[in-house]
């Protein structure tokens, strides 16, 4: 037995939440990836195929209201996404 519970239940014990994003007239993408790592101690981002920012962050340590918050102050958004783990990558976690 892994889990008892439901499935939403069982997510939201990820390790590692992403935020992936776009935005407008600011840095180059890898600056801004620079940018994020260095005032977010412990993540990582990495420019996904469609030319959007991954921004993978340890749940322990942030929240997503606090990325979030970090992005906005930083950035002029166009896009923000916050997709929830998948349960493959959860069940391999545990």
């Amino acid at each position: 037995m892994v889990h008892q519970g439901s499935i939403q239940e069982l997510l939201r014990t990820a390790d590692r939440r992403s935020v992936l994003f776009d935005h407008r007239d600011g840095p180059a993408p890898e600056a801004a990836c620079a940018r994020v790592e260095q005032g977010l101690p412990g993540v990582r981002a990495t420019l996904t195929d469609g030319g959007r920012i991954r921004i993978d962050y340890p749940a322990d340590r942030f929240t997503s209201r606090q990325v979030l918050a970090f992005l906005l102050d930083r950035f002029d958004l166009a896009d923000c996404y916050a997709p929830e783990p998948g349960l493959e990558d959860v069940l391999r976690e545990i």
